[in-house]
């Protein structure tokens, strides 16, 4: 092992409930890394993570292996994660006296981080300034491999002539199906593209409702090129999400809990998407070509995709 390199700390979990945002994140902030700065990601003890680690090239040990650690150069540390891991900070506070940041990190009142850049604070920040809090959407991560799709200004068909349906890694709530059962529903139903990720479990109950229009696809290396083909989208409101809107796709947003309800009702204020409980109630004023023009304005402007540059500035790189 090069002892000359520098060594960033990533840590971040993944669950059938959570999906795999966070574990995104971090390899994608790992791929803009440097030349002389290699990646360590830290991870719940779960296969489809380590595996998905191992296929972008990153080491990652198991959260059972934290005492590894204590032998390893730690230069930087960035913490993926809404809640804190008490026994990861007791060890990575041993070997590491710097600041840590904290991704999308929602404990205010008594921080284990140094720094916290956030999308959207889902509660009043602290007014004794000891924690760094920095708030936007510019810290939106979008991977390398979206760039060469992008267009600016996008096209924007006169009809939606195909939609993607793409939920997260997970889903737990079922969106997926319900969304391609609207579609199918419509007066003149679209092409439609199903992206299921590693977690969701829907493929049968898709299978069921899907026609000769429906396309479906698993794990899929061919998500940029899947979301640049169509005219709009209905997705969460997470990494997909900002991924799309990168490559100007207007996306109808479906929340799978309270805090991406909360979220994507930010996002709409913004004039970035609308918020579907009832997609039906929703869709109309969505699929109008000046809305969608106006929608795509917006996100294209908003999310640049260099997320992840100002987030390593943040940790030090």
């Amino acid at each position: 092992m090069d002892g000359s390199l520098k060594t960033i700390l990533f840590k971040a979990r993944c669950s059938e409930q959570i999906g795999f945002g966070h574990v995104s994140r971090c390899l994608a902030l790992a791929a803009k890394l440097p030349g002389d700065w290699r990646p360590l990601l830290v991870l719940n003890d779960h296969p489809r993570g380590l595996e998905r680690a191992a296929a972008a090239g990153v080491e990652a040990i198991a959260e059972p292996d934290l005492a590894v650690l204590r032998h390893r150069r730690v230069d930087a540390v960035v913490y993926d994660s809404f809640q804190d891991d008490d026994a990861f900070f007791q060890t990575v506070r041993k070997v590491f006296p710097g600041k840590i940041v904290g991704l999308d990190y929602q404990n205010y009142a008594t921080p284990r981080v140094d720094v916290i850049l956030t999308l959207f604070s889902h509660q009043p920040k602290p007014a004794d300034g000891k924690t760094d809090i920095r708030e936007g959407l510019e810290y939106a991560i979008i991977g390398e491999q979206f760039r060469p799709f992008r267009l600016v200004p996008p096209p924007t068909p006169e009809k939606i002539g195909r939609v993607l349906v793409l939920m997260g890694g997970a889903d737990p709530e079922a969106l997926t199906p319900r969304a391609v059962e609207f579609l199918s529903k419509l007066d003149d139903p679209p092409r439609v593209d199903v992206i299921l990720g590693p977690l969701n479990p829907h493929l049968e109950a898709v299978k069921k409702l899907a026609w000769a229009g429906v396309s479906i696809h698993q794990n899929t290396p061919r998500l940029p090129e899947l979301m640049a083909g169509v005219d709009a989208a209905i997705s969460g409101c997470g990494t997909s999400f900002f991924e799309l809107s990168f490559l100007g796709r207007p996306a109808l947003v479906m929340a799978q809990n309270a805090m991406e309800r909360r979220f994507a009702a930010h996002l709409e204020a913004s004039g970035l998407t609308f918020l579907a409980e009832t997609l039906s109630d929703r869709w109309a004023d969505f699929a109008a070509k000046d809305m969608r023009r106006s929608l795509v304005e917006k996100q294209t402007a908003t999310f640049d995709g260099n997320g992840a540059a100002k987030i390593l500035a943040a940790a030090g790189i």
